[in-house]
């Protein structure tokens, strides 16, 4: 399916340890790629390390120690929606970034696998094709009475990521005249730079990370 090109950043993480993980989380934004011969551009893996340094540096600081942010992966996608190659059959415009930092929240709660806090990303263009999420390892505070977390949560986590947009906007914005920002790419090859974001109260299921979730069952009774 045609899309508008961009590159995908993606953090990856577990909760556990990278060598025994119990489930493994991931997120991440999108930056349109521009057009024209600068585009794709060649992605150096100190990119990738600084992105994975300002998203320490915005989020894992409210997280428990269980939550492991493990890599920063940037891979151009292209018109066709998939990632081109070179001659040699290597991907174009790749870079990564691996290490292990856990969150640095002391106490707090662990709540159960398969669930996600909700950033939502806003932009200029009305309707479902001008929004983009991230879904973001869950916070380790507590909820209120009402089932939600606390207002006061929002500012706090939003006001540090946006801060890491901008970082990202710095960053590609190096490579040329083309504009590239972390945008929000539809399927309807609609591309919408961000300008801003907010968080909800309300956690979100993630019944798609069941795959990544180690399972353990009990034995076999025979009826």
């Amino acid at each position: 399916m045609p899309t508008f090109p961009h590159y995908r950043i993606t953090l990856e993480g577990v909760y556990g340890t990278a060598a025994n993980p119990l489930e493994i989380w991931r997120t991440g934004v999108n930056v349109q790629a521009g057009s024209g011969p600068s585009a794709p551009g060649v992605i150096l893996p100190a990119r990738a390390q600084a992105i994975y340094d300002g998203f320490v540096t915005a989020y894992m600081g409210n997280v428990r120690s269980s939550c492991v942010l493990t890599a920063c992966d940037i891979r151009f996608i292209g018109a066709l929606g998939r990632q081109p190659t070179e001659p040699d059959g290597s991907f174009t415009s790749t870079a990564r970034h691996e290490a292990n930092t856990p969150g640095s929240m002391s106490g707090g709660v662990q709540y159960p696998f398969q669930i996600a806090y909700v950033a939502s990303l806003l932009t200029a263009r009305s309707g479902p094709e001008g929004k983009g999420r991230m879904f973001l390892p869950t916070p380790g505070f507590a909820l209120e009475n009402d089932g939600r977390l606390p207002a006061a949560l929002g500012g706090q986590v939003a006001e540090p990521l946006v801060n890491w947009i901008r970082l990202i906007n710095t960053q590609f914005a190096a490579d040329g005249a083309d504009p590239r920002r972390v945008s929000v790419i539809s399927s309807k090859n609609l591309s919408s730079p961000v300008t801003g974001m907010r968080v909800g109260r309300v956690l979100d299921t993630q019944r798609r990370r069941r795959g990544d979730l180690l399972e353990g069952y009990s034995p076999t009774v025979a009826v």
